[in-house]
């Protein structure tokens, strides 16, 4: 569980326009019109990819929300 924060990290940053430096991830996430019942699916579908020590670089999942019609990917970046 303790990379889901990295995890949630790279996929808002994936959301951010170029130059959205400044803005913080907590309005990026506003902007997004993403719920926090989106983000628990996120996150925990995201989780799936670290399951066992086996991230990988591109390693990608799918998630969708049924209730709210939000969907998306989740892709590992980089593994440290």
């Amino acid at each position: 569980m303790r990379h889901t924060l990295p995890l949630l990290a790279a996929a808002l940053l994936a959301l951010a326009p170029q130059g959205a430096e400044a803005s913080t991830l907590l309005r990026q996430l506003e902007r997004s019109g993403m719920t926090q019942q989106d983000l628990n699916i996120m996150v925990q579908t995201g989780s799936t990819l670290y399951a066992g020590g086996g991230a990988r670089a591109g390693a990608d999942t799918i998630w969708s929300n049924p209730e709210t019609g939000a969907f998306g990917a989740v892709e590992v970046a980089s593994v440290c």
